[in-house]
């Protein structure tokens, strides 16, 4: 029978950028290589519990650019009344946001009506559509033409969920183990789907078919050192907050298993 082995990221184990792209966690020892026979020759991951304190506004989107001109939203959780407060205080006398409500006219609920007023270096103005960035989030996904005077309503509603889906990777473990997104790849171990999780809450993953996610070496490997890190469905690095919760249980393989 495959041993299981569990990894913990506790305050004291947060998840950090460091210097040329190895990002994250490193769990020593974490492996058990006792001797002859021990070392793995794979590993699956069979349950997965995070909590989600991952802010909806952070490093990765909370830059808008309208015009000439990129403001800056603080760092933090915010309900769509914070968000639209901030942005009318940045951009203070040159735009106006408005939530629109559900009408006869607007049939898509949550989406932002954007007034221009004057400056921002004049016409032609849009809002400067960024994929996963600030402009995403308010629901501006192709750069959005602004007429001075004209209110102009969003396509898509403000999304304040925060990340949708949670990839766990590892260099050491994931190795050779590829998943596509947004053009590129990474070692994933395992994803999660947050988009039903609200910001506080906890999910929990049961993977039942563990072959199916199975990781395979080409021979015994040494796995004293495992580098674990998360990230966003843009593939970007996310931290942990020093009381956020993530337990991983692996399933390890060797020799005298059955794969």
């Amino acid at each position: 029978m495959p041993e299981r082995n569990t990894l913990h990221i506790s305050n004291s184990r947060v998840i950090a950028a460091r210097d040329g792209g190895n990002n994250g966690a490193v769990f020593r020892n974490v492996l058990g290589n006792a001797g002859p026979g021990k070392k793995p020759i794979a590993i699956a991951p069979r349950h997965v519990v995070l909590s989600h304190l991952f802010s909806n506004v952070n490093r990765h989107n909370n830059t808008l650019t309208v015009g000439n001109k990129t403001v800056t939203v603080p760092i933090g959780q915010y309900s769509t009344v914070q968000l639209i407060a901030q942005l009318n205080s940045l951009f203070a006398g040159e735009l106006t946001f408005v939530e629109l409500p559900l009408s006869l006219t607007v049939t898509i609920p949550g989406t932002l009506s954007i007034e221009f007023l004057g400056g921002l270096g004049g016409a032609p103005l849009s809002v400067i559509a960024n994929p996963g960035g600030l402009a995403d989030t308010i629901g501006v996904t192709a750069d959005l033409p602004l007429v001075l005077g004209t209110p102009v309503p969003t396509l898509h509603p403000v999304n304040m969920a925060g990340p949708r889906m949670i990839f766990i990777h590892s260099t050491r473990l994931g190795h050779g183990n590829f998943v596509q997104g947004d053009g590129r790849s990474g070692n994933v171990i395992c994803s999660i789907d947050m988009s039903t999780t609200p910001y506080g809450g906890s999910v929990s993953k049961e993977i039942h078919e563990v072959n199916a996610n199975l990781i395979t070496f080409d021979g015994e490997e040494e796995l004293s050192d495992v580098d674990i890190y998360i990230t966003d469905e843009h593939y970007r690095l996310l931290t942990l907050a020093p009381n956020q919760q993530f337990e991983m249980i692996l399933n390890s393989y060797h020799n005298e298993d059955s794969l």
